[in-house]
């Protein structure tokens, strides 16, 4: 795609108010790139959301999970926008998703209508909120045949600033932080990262000659998941992350156009700059000198060592404790890069299918009490790892969140802690506020979650579509269509609510009311 592609085509935000990114494309999200930008309704639910072209909806989704209520329109230019995390729909898009919800029986939806509802550029399609995850904002994707995303920032005349973080060099001698006013001394052999967000084009030269080039123009589908290898494990998420412009051999990221397996210089003074381009296409250099001052210092097969809270492995597998000065009880696994490895410990076992990593990799196994830690927390994936267990129920532990990850077995989109327990307690069930217009209960588990797909509320006898909001354990049934959803008139009413948790602890709440 050209980076003068937005100013040939200019759309109109989709918030009907002024807004600011908050989430770039390309964005790690751990084990994916964030491929779309979010748009800030600052912190309100209830903004109007208007399509950016003349088009047809094509498909309507509403979920508990990911992205919530979700509208796609196909535009007349063939390109397919999608608008995330609504609060509601277009009243008749609303009325269409209620009727079906009715019909099926079940709150979550995937509808592809037959007779496609039309959208007007700059008329209303829906209002902004926080279905899905996470707090109050408009997530925006652009999409081709729904498998390619396209970077929205070549379609929008958007402003934000360029955040460029700066470039480290990576080598088993340990890390090199380039300075702009130093001349940095390295050795000869190195990979390099980056840190820069909310750019679209970036460029590594040294001395003369184009060493990497990141261009975040579109991303497939398929190679979404490569983000786990484009970013450094151990990053932070989000803007926060480097990213990994060397290195690569077989396998590469969809956003990398040009890279080299390794950096080599000869010795002595080298010039090292990086060009990038922001959103609105302005250039920005960054100049740097390194001096390479003598050989033969990196081994001959250079890897990346690893660096984790428990201190620094190195490629040969020893690993030195940073904290304490001395060696941890951890084993150190080799997963060779073309053959199937399995870990088999009491009471479960790891197994890491052909090609789980890019390249050979190294990781750490401590296993204390019901607590099995694997490091890095964030490994360059790109098969999941099968986890199997006879212990009990398998978490995931980051710091005081707790995940539940399945019953006997689990895929493994990362590493970090898990440990194993038995939930045998069933889910709390609170009636927070009733009245003419909605419901409101919360929702409690202690251990493993609610099981978001077995809630069921009936209202005298007739089941009706309670939202839940995973992320404040809120259960809520509103009053949309007089003539659709069972009337909350003054008077009695029946009450059942009927949930599970994830270890299939079950839960009946039961109460007669009666409105004044």
């Amino acid at each position: 795609m050209s980076f003068l592609f937005w100013l040939i085509i200019t759309l109109p935000l989709p918030l009907a108010h002024n807004s600011r990114l908050t989430s770039a494309f390309a964005e790690n999200r751990i084990t994916r790139f964030h491929m779309g930008v979010d748009f800030s309704t600052n912190h309100r639910d209830g903004i109007p959301v208007v399509a950016v072209e003349d088009g047809e909806v094509v498909r309507i989704k509403s979920s508990f999970f990911g992205l919530g209520k979700v509208l796609y329109v196909k535009g007349k230019s063939r390109n397919i926008y999608v608008y995330a995390h609504l609060e509601r729909f277009r009243k008749d898009l609303e009325r269409l998703v209620r009727s079906l919800q009715y019909k099926n029986k079940r709150f979550f939806l995937d509808h592809f209508p037959e007779q496609k509802p039309k959208v007007k550029k700059g008329k209303i399609i829906g209002y902004s909120g926080e279905s899905g995850a996470g707090p109050p904002h408009l997530h925006f994707e652009i999409r081709r045949n729904m498998d390619i995303a396209f970077n929205p920032a070549f379609y929008f005349n958007v402003n934000h600033n360029l955040k460029f973080k700066g470039v480290r060099l990576l080598s088993p001698l340990g890390i090199f932080d380039l300075r702009e006013e130093d001349t940095t001394k390295i050795p000869e052999r190195f990979n390099i990262l980056v840190k820069c967000s909310y750019f679209v084009h970036l460029k590594i030269i040294i001395d003369n000659d184009t060493v990497a080039v990141v261009e975040l123009d579109s991303i497939p589908y398929s190679k979404n998941s490569l983000a786990q290898i484009f970013y450094l494990y151990e990053g932070g998420r989000y803007s926060d992350s480097y990213f990994r412009l060397t290195g690569y051999k077989d396998i590469i990221p969809p956003v990398v156009k040009k890279t080299i397996p390794e950096v080599k210089l000869a010795t002595g003074v080298h010039r090292f700059t990086v060009i990038v381009m922001d959103l609105q296409g302005r250039e920005y250099f960054f100049n740097y000198s390194v001096k390479v001052e003598r050989k033969g210092l990196i081994p001959t097969i250079p890897k990346d060592p690893l660096f984790t809270e428990y201190g620094v492995i190195f490629p040969d597998g020893s690993i030195f404790n940073q904290k304490t000065g001395t060696k941890d009880d951890i084993y150190i696994l080799k997963i060779e890069k073309d053959k199937s490895t399995e870990l088999v410990l009491p009471g479960l076992k790891l197994k890491f299918s052909e090609g789980s990593f890019p390249w050979d990799f190294w990781i750490g196994v401590k296993w204390k009490g019901d607590t099995l830690t694997l490091f890095p927390a964030y490994p360059p994936l790109v098969k999941p790892i099968q986890l199997t267990s006879s212990l009990g129920e398998i978490y995931a532990r980051n710091g005081n969140k707790v995940s539940f990850l399945g019953i006997k077995e689990a895929k493994l989109k990362t590493l970090g802690k898990i440990f194993y327990a038995r939930d045998s307690l069933p889910p709390e069930v609170k009636l927070l506020h009733i009245s003419q217009k909605k419901i409101i209960f919360s929702l409690k588990d202690n251990l493993s979650g609610i099981l978001a797909d077995s809630i069921k509320l009936y209202i005298d006898g007739r089941w009706v579509p309670a939202e839940y909001d995973i992320d404040n354990n809120i259960l809520t049934y509103r009053v949309l269509f007089s003539d659709l959803d069972p009337q909350l008139y003054k008077g009695k009413h029946d009450i059942n609510l009927k949930i599970m948790d994830r270890a299939y602890n079950k839960t009946i709440f039961h109460r007669t009311i009666w409105l004044k």
